[in-house]
């Protein structure tokens, strides 16, 4: 008798294709949460495909996978948006802002330093005491920054009372700056509190306070950590003790992770702007290094000992480097791997990959939106597909060099989209910085683990380990500056679109899948590059548009004119490294055909000399300051010592940008006409704003423009300080802008009802003016987006 001879299912028809595509279904829901009503046209788009494409691609799923896949889609939406954090109804926040208070409640991590020099910490709150009502039982994280002589001794557990101010933490006020709500709310905090005293509560402070009568929610009790910050601590002493600092905390974040220890700022900024940050995130390298260190210690003991051994160190160490998205993934895949090593089977590391995104993302869907856990997870993905053809493709060279290369290069092309995304710049060199630097961070961080495990047995035995580190430390510190002070070293191309960065994955997914693609690799290099610098090359060489930071009261402006750019004052360093810099990098420029300074005070002028190491300035005015500090005499040495060209203004002199002109009307008190195109701004330095008749405060003795000199001009932007009638009639603007925090209200009620537009920084966030669109505030713009996601 016959039988047909049935013929293997199609490729996605079976059990573990369809988990596969249900997996990626899971992870597109989360994904659509960045559109309005993503989920729901995701169900649309799964209902039209379960019906229509069966009978069209008969390879591909079948109809019920089809229709699981919409609704898991759609499912993972809803998910996402259930599990956004949001405050109780006794959170602190919803009693934010306040002034001279104190608050209770239990410090839940060590203190770290911030970049302001303060420490940071999070307290879980449980009663505030305000100076002028009973005290209020609440509950909530509170973000906490204080002084570091307060925070000294703060650990894990302890009951404290901080006396400071409650604040809500601001969006961000800059184009695509620092979100820091955004920021907190992820963590599951609403509002942020600047402590001034901190005094630790003993057994006998603890006694019952009068409380209103709120019916508070209790705040949930948050685990330390069963002692694990002890030990980190005794690791990172142990390690400062042998190498001191930078190298000690250096050698414990390349061990712990940088979650435990505080590395100095100067020194992670250069491994960061080198290419190198990944070296301070625990991750799949450091827990690749423990296993194999195990496994290979305990070869030939029986299987049960070595899994057992591996399955500690799995648990362990995440415990003790704090529990990231990028070290949980690395644990989750190590695990992977250790059972099918024991079972003495292949191991299937897509798959693996695959299996840990989809488990986190159950446990915290906010996570991918999180740039470290898609980097992480991109970088892995390039190492596991890139890695060995890059390799295979390098066979001319000797074999230990050719991996070298293919391992830093497949990781850094699976996160270069995503990085000009984000940051909008490129470390030429930073691939050249990896290969060289890899030996070098795998023995400090064997040995740095080395140097941990015999802490635990002996604090001076381990100082001694991590001594002996010490040059591996510094020459690779060397290797680091060396490379950040080659000219060009890092080159802002510009933020990217999502456009962009689909088109760039496809390519790259298109080069893995496809073998005329893979043959053709140089084709898609080709696209890749024109996909970039195509629309970044139009978009500069036709692009008019100014732009005014929102930078306290310092006014900083960016003129943008078809390729070139004028800079109005770089705000202190503090400015001009978290907000100047990074606004430029990711516009895309590279260089500052002029440069003018209007004041040499440090919050206007302090942070020229920042910019100067990553921008090149062709032009520096400044209004010819006669007393200005040893500081602002430093800045102009620099600026003659790289070549930029200075000249102060004179009164009535012009400097034109195309159809910009910047003209001096006073030099003291500060006058400045802005010519821009057929609009005239003006901008009033300080003192400027006070009559002329008036007298000035002593303690701001300015002499003042008389009113003669006083042009009209449609718009006016100043620093913020009260204006009076006759300025305002005097320049008659239709729009005013203050680079200030706050306007006074008499100013606020004059601007209104002369029928004056008027903007200002602290409430609008920063301000673009173009020909055709007018004013737009960062903040408006950011409440839209947010109203459509929602």
């Amino acid at each position: 008798m016959n039988r047909k001879v049935s013929t293997p299912g199609p490729p996605l028809a079976g059990p573990t294709s369809a988990n596969l595509f249900l997996s990626f279904a899971y992870l597109a829901g989360l994904l659509a949460t960045a559109i309005p009503a993503g989920g729901w046209l995701l169900l649309a788009a799964g209902l039209l495909a379960a019906f229509t494409l069966p009978q069209r691609w008969r390879r591909g799923p079948r109809r019920a996978v089809w229709l699981a896949a919409a609704v898991l889609a759609c499912l993972a939406s809803l998910y996402f948006a259930w599990r956004l954090p949001r405050p109780t109804a006794s959170d602190l926040s919803r009693l934010a802002p306040q002034s001279d208070v104190v608050v209770h409640g239990e410090v839940t991590s060590l203190p770290h330093l911030t970049r302001s020099g303060r420490a940071q910490i999070w307290l879980q709150a449980s009663r505030l005491e305000p100076l002028d009502s009973d005290p209020k039982l609440v509950t909530g994280q509170l973000y906490v920054t204080l002084p570091l002589t307060q925070a000294t001794g703060l650990t894990p557990g302890q009951e404290i009372d901080i006396a400071g101010t409650l604040y809500q933490p601001s969006s961000a006020r800059n184009p695509n700056g620092f979100d820091f709500q955004a920021y907190l709310a992820r963590s599951g905090a609403f509002a942020g509190f600047s402590g001034r005293q901190v005094s630790i509560q003993t057994l006998e402070d603890k006694s019952e306070a009068p409380v209103s009568d709120v019916n508070p929610e209790p705040a949930p009790k948050k685990a330390h950590g069963l002692g694990w910050w002890q030990l980190q601590q005794h690791i990172v002493r142990t390690q400062v003790l042998g190498l001191g600092s930078p190298k000690g905390p250096l050698l414990s974040s390349l061990v712990l992770g940088s979650r435990a220890v505080d590395v100095p700022y100067d020194v992670r900024d250069q491994f960061v702007e080198a290419g190198l940050a990944h070296a301070f995130a625990a991750s799949g390298f450091q827990v690749s290094l423990l296993l194999g260190l195990t496994l290979t210690l305990l070869r030939g003991r029986p299987p049960r000992l070595r899994l057992l051994a591996g399955l500690a160190i799995l648990a362990i160490y995440p415990l003790l480097t704090g529990l990231s998205p990028s070290i949980l993934r690395a644990a989750i895949m190590g695990l992977g791997a250790l059972i099918a090593l024991m079972r003495e089977r292949k191991t299937q590391p897509l798959g693996s990959l695959l299996v840990a995104a989809v488990v986190l993302l159950l446990i915290n869907p906010q996570w991918i939106w999180d740039l470290g856990f898609q980097l992480s997870f991109l970088a892995t993905l390039g190492l596991l597909v890139s890695a060995s053809p890059l390799s295979r493709a390098l066979d001319w060279l000797p074999p230990t060099l050719a991996s070298g290369i293919a391992v830093p290069l497949a990781a850094y092309l699976w996160t270069l989209p995503l990085q000009l995304f984000a940051f909008g710049k490129v470390a030429p060199y930073s691939l050249l910085t990896n290969v060289v630097a890899t030996p070098l961070l795998a023995v400090a961080t064997i040995g740095g683990m080395l140097s941990a495990l015999v802490s635990l047995v002996s604090v001076w035995a381990g100082s001694a380990v991590a001594w002996l580190l010490g040059p591996v430390l510094g020459l690779l510190i060397a290797i680091v500056t060396w490379f950040n002070r080659l000219p060009g070293n890092v080159y802002a191309v510009g933020s990217i679109s999502i456009v962009q960065v689909i088109a760039l994955y496809g390519l790259l997914l298109l080069v893995w899948q496809q073998a005329w693609w893979r043959r053709r690799w140089a084709l898609a290099l080709t696209l890749a590059v024109l996909l970039v610098a195509v629309p970044t090359w139009y978009w500069q060489r036709t692009k008019f548009q100014v732009t005014l930071l929102a930078a306290e009261r310092t006014p900083v402006m960016v003129i943008q004119d078809h390729g070139k750019t004028m800079l109005i004052n770089s705000g202190d360093i503090t400015t001009a490294a978290l907000t100047v810099l990074p606004f430029l990098q990711k516009q895309g420029i590279n260089q500052i055909d002029w440069a003018i300074a209007t004041s040499p005070q440090a919050n206007f002028s302090g942070g020229w000399e920042f910019l100067l190491q990553d921008l090149s300035v062709s032009q520096f005015r400044d209004g010819g300051f006669r007393a200005a500090p040893r500081t602002y005499q430093d800045l102009l040495t620099a600026i003659g010592d790289v070549g930029t060209g200075y000249q102060a203004l004179q009164l009535g002199s012009t400097v034109s940008m195309g159809p910009v002109q910047v003209q001096l009307l006073s030099a003291e008190p500060l006058l400045l006409s802005l010519t821009l195109g057929d609009q005239v701004w003006l901008l009033l330095g300080s003192g400027s704003a006070r009559p002329a008749s008036g007298p000035a405060p002593a303690s701001t003795a300015t002499p003042v423009a008389p009113q003669s000199a006083i042009p009209q001009a449609k718009v006016l932007w100043w620093d913020g300080e009260a204006l009076t009638d006759q300025i305002l009639n005097a320049v008659h603007p239709e729009v005013a802008i203050a680079s200030a925090s706050t306007i006074t209200a008499e100013t606020s009620r004059s601007l209104q009802e002369k029928g004056i537009r008027v903007f200002w920084t602290g409430r609008d966030g920063a301000l673009q003016w173009t020909p055709q669109r007018g004013f737009q505030t960062t903040l408006d713009q950011i409440e839209q987006v947010d109203a459509g996601a929602g």
